[in-house]
């Protein structure tokens, strides 16, 4: 049975498809499988073989069904980018590896997505795309700089460190039996480029002031005490795998080859001339090597020393490679820099599953004038609407623009996506129709700064937009400019509104700025020594938060029709750090918290509610026209809609790259395109 439910909220009707069938027992959840909004930078298979979890920089992991390529679950909290996983040998457990100072070590429940514990502090130093459990699940390794740190899972405690003279520390593992922690280091004699530390562009210097180079350590795990050294020259170490049978490590070079090492003696065994690679895996037999490189894999029979097979079709540089745990390890799990974790036929070298990919991160929303219309910019050159009263998307805008700003004008004929046009290098707005769909007119400029904000002025003939350090107000028919408001400081306008009448426009570049629209001069600068300052207006009345010391914000009300100050207090400092948006009315501002929006109230500057439901960082939002309705975007790739009253979300939209939506509430009603509801599944645990 079919069934549907028309939702009436704010004068608006959501119409929302709900699937009859019932599941008996534990509540189910339905969910709309997003995948990864950023290329991944690792992936690893369960135990068993039947799930691959994966880790983004999109600060999630996720973890995905390898029998039917469904996503199962997202593992959200990172506040950084996630650069490792690994799961413990009995499936129970994952542990990530983020950029958090704090804690940069998670261990999360795998089964219900619970995070059990974080731990893993550092000061300063480079940390290492890399994390290890113990075969008996009770440890887990890390790097951090020119250590190697061992924390107790259950505790998260550090119980011990190795340390190889204060030299970078490049790869860590652990033997098959556990004995031995072997690490690849640097020698702090070698010059090498900045970029060799920064993840994501492994450029090796080839200006090598010693001999030394590089070296691999192995010590005892029980005792602490170093076993031995062996040098491996030049050929750096950037990554490890040791041998199922015990015998031997291989390790990675981004730009020679691939070295195999004698564990017992630290004898050279053989090199295999593979031309740089950044990831190695060792089949279970202990005969077979992957290398991971540049768009490629390659299949090395390690006694033959022969190469096998290669596989390509890949994107940049392969983060992580890994053999399927089956008797017969046919299959290769690779991640690379896409968006999608994959799984390929050793024999073939064909792709067999490539895990999401298909949506994107959102880079501005917006709302028609009449509130009936949803625009989303994604940022990769889509913006998808949203027919508000049938709760369908209406039609994909497409361009090669980077997005990361839109508006739509006072008479909703008209939408304006900004962001950094891909092919002709500007900094660009562009614009269409909304009742055609066709692109009408372009203004751009010269820079390789992306459009953070853009406003339509009142008289629908000119558009104010931000160019790196310029406000630009450009006519809207010529796409010439007639004014550009640039601050003495010189930093990039993160905000730009001009008042209803035209006389005046605000604009926020490190301060909050007053200037007379029709001279363009300067008329007012606030001031914000602590660094911390946003603004929003809604046309008639400016809202400044700025930061005079560490521990205090201030407020400044400020009429934009008569450029004079309304009032000024002092408020919560929360109220200081992320984008404001003011309401139609005036008596509320939005504030982004990150993943979250707080509402707070403008008279008596009190927090009034939190908005909470994204899993990622929130990338604009704002009110409806009759202020009963915010929406917001995030990188999550979803967008949604939230009731201001209570604070609940109403629905979420998702837009995919094929043109399939899908349209979803919290109670699980649901709207599709015609094979949309693929990317529906519900969870019940990881069933």
């Amino acid at each position: 049975m079919i069934a549907y439910r028309i939702v009436r909220h704010a004068g608006c009707l959501l119409a929302l498809l709900i699937s009859g069938v019932l599941i008996a027992g534990d509540k189910p959840e339905i969910y709309v499988q997003v995948g990864h909004t950023k290329d991944v930078t690792c992936s690893v298979f369960s135990p068993d073989g039947k799930l691959v979890l994966s880790s983004s920089q999109d600060k999630t992991m996720k973890l995905w069904d390898v029998a039917t390529g469904r996503e199962l679950r997202t593992f959200s909290g990172p506040r950084r980018r996630v650069v490792a996983v690994a799961i413990s040998r009995d499936g129970r457990f994952a542990v990530s590896n983020d950029e958090d100072g704090k804690n940069h070590l998670k261990v999360w429940d795998l089964s219900s997505g619970a995070l059990i514990r974080s731990f893993g502090a550092y000061s300063n130093g480079w940390r290492h795309r890399c994390v290890v459990v113990t075969n008996d699940g009770k440890y887990v390794l890390s790097i951090v700089d020119t250590t190697v740190g061992v924390w107790d899972v259950a505790t998260g405690k550090e119980v011990r460190t190795f340390q190889e003279n204060g030299n970078p520390v490049t790869a860590v593992v652990l033997s098959a039996d556990g004995k031995y922690v072997i690490a690849g280091y640097r020698d702090k004699a070698v010059e090498e480029d900045d970029a060799v530390h920064e993840e994501g562009n492994p450029t090796l210097s080839q200006n090598n002031a010693t001999s030394q180079g590089y070296g691999i350590t192995v010590w005892d795990f029980a005792s602490g005490e170093m076993v031995r050294r062996f040098n491996c020259g030049l050929g750096r170490v950037n990554a490890l795998a040791v041998a199922p049978n015990g015998r031997y490590v291989v390790s990675a070079d981004y730009v020679d080859s691939v070295r195999v090492w004698d564990i017992a003696s630290g004898r050279q065994l053989r090199a295999f001339a593979t031309s740089g690679s950044s990831s190695i895996a060792i089949s279970p037999d202990s005969r077979y090597a992957l290398f991971g490189g540049v768009m490629e894999i390659r299949l090395w029979n390690i006694p033959a020393g022969t190469e096998i097979q290669r596989i390509k079709g890949l994107k940049g540089w392969v983060r992580s490679v890994a053999f399927s745990p089956d008797e017969k390890f046919s299959r290769v799990l690779a991640a690379d820099d896409s968006k999608s974790p994959s799984i390929w036929d050793v024999g073939t070298g064909e792709r067999v599953i490539a895990f999401g990919g298909e949506a994107g991160q959102i880079g501005s929303v917006s709302v028609s004038p009449d509130g009936k219309t949803l625009f989303v910019a994604q940022s990769y050159g889509l913006v998808d609407v949203w027919d508000l009263t049938s709760g369908r998307e209406k039609e994909t805008l497409r361009s090669k623009l980077g997005m990361q700003s839109i508006a739509v004008n006072g008479t909703g004929t008209l939408v304006g996506a900004g962001g950094w046009d891909f092919e002709s290098r500007r900094t660009t707005v562009r614009f269409w129709n909304t009742t055609t769909g066709k692109e009408t007119n372009v203004v751009s400029q010269e820079g390789g700064s992306w459009v953070q904000s853009i406003q339509f002025t009142a008289d629908q003939k000119s558009v104010l937009w931000t160019a790196g350090p310029d406000l630009v107000l450009s006519d809207l028919a010529t796409g010439k400019p007639l004014h550009t408001f640039r601050a003495e400081e010189n930093y990039d306008v993160t905000f730009g509104a001009m008042s209803l009448n035209g006389k005046y426009v605000l604009s926020t570049a490190g301060r909050a700025y007053i200037w007379d629209g029709a001279t363009g001069s300067l008329l007012k600068q606030f001031s914000s020594p602590m660094g911390a300052l946003d603004a929003t207006s809604n046309g008639r009345i400016a809202l400044v938060v700025a930061m005079p010391d560490n521990n205090t914000a201030r407020m400044t009300l400020w009429d934009l029709q008569t450029n004079k100050e309304i009032a000024s207090r002092t408020v919560d400092r929360r109220m200081a750090f992320g984008k404001l948006v003011l309401s139609p009315d005036g008596k509320y501002v939005a504030v982004q918290d990150e993943w979250n929006l707080m509402l707070w109230d403008v008279a008596r500057g009190k927090l009034l509610k939190t908005f909470s439901g994204h899993t990622n960082a929130i990338t604009g939002f704002g009110f409806s026209p009759d202020g009963r309705m915010m929406y917001s975007g995030s990188n999550d790739g979803t967008a949604r809609l939230w009731d201001v009253e209570t604070g609940n979300e109403i629905a979420r939209f998702v837009g995919f790259n094929n043109g399939e939506w899908v349209v979803v509430t919290p109670e699980g009603y649901f709207n599709a395109s015609s094979n949309g509801a693929k990317y529906l599944n519900v969870r019940m645990g990881n069933d």
